[in-house]
């Protein structure tokens, strides 16, 4: 959502914005004017010799801006749209959902990057992909099994349970056979 919210509308803001502030305002939504006027402060600005009553109506009509469509769509009917009691309740019942929906979707989240899924099927590469992950990357992703009461070795029945679970760990589901073991009687 924010993803496309930032290439779609607040591009189009930024670009609004940047027509306005050639046209003299500084914000999108604001209406104001450029003028050839100095900066109060400046050698240019130096008081003017002219009646009160004209300065004042002058100050009256440079406050007044009529307001824009946004301001009024936005103050006389999203605003008071938004502020009712039901629209309220509606936005928490789908603000909850939403959490439940995305801590349902974050908890059952399965992760399976491989580089097989970023080439091209008919790629040339993906036979190195296939090769590389059943005996280069199966290296690299060994566990480390520690046998914490060791079987006499000397012994072939207690041999034969070792070297059966040594089998069973090879062949369970996420193992790749006995070409990932790395066991240092053999």
């Amino acid at each position: 959502m924010d993803y496309a919210y930032q290439i779609t509308f607040f591009g189009a803001i930024m670009v609004y914005g940047g027509y306005r502030e050639e046209e003299g305002g500084f914000v999108a939504y604001l209406r104001c004017k450029k003028t050839d006027e100095p900066v109060p402060g400046s050698v240019e600005s130096a008081p003017r010799k002219e009646s009160a009553e004209k300065r004042e109506e002058e100050k009256a009509m440079e406050s007044y801006h009529e307001p824009t469509f946004a301001h009024r769509f936005f103050r006389d009917y999203y605003a008071p749209f938004i502020l009712r009691k039901e629209v309220k309740a509606a936005s928490w019942l789908v603000f909850i959902a939403y959490i439940v929906v995305s801590f349902y979707g974050c908890t059952n989240m399965r992760v399976d990057i491989s580089p097989k899924k970023y080439i091209r099927d008919n790629s040339p590469i993906q036979t190195f992909v296939y090769l590389a992950d059943k005996y280069i990357w199966a290296d690299n992703v060994m566990p480390s099994i520690h046998v914490m009461q060791p079987p006499d070795l000397r012994n072939a029945t207690q041999r034969a349970r070792f070297n059966e679970m040594v089998f069973r760990l090879e062949n369970t589901k996420y193992s790749i056979g006995r070409v990932s073991t790395n066991l240092w009687i053999w």
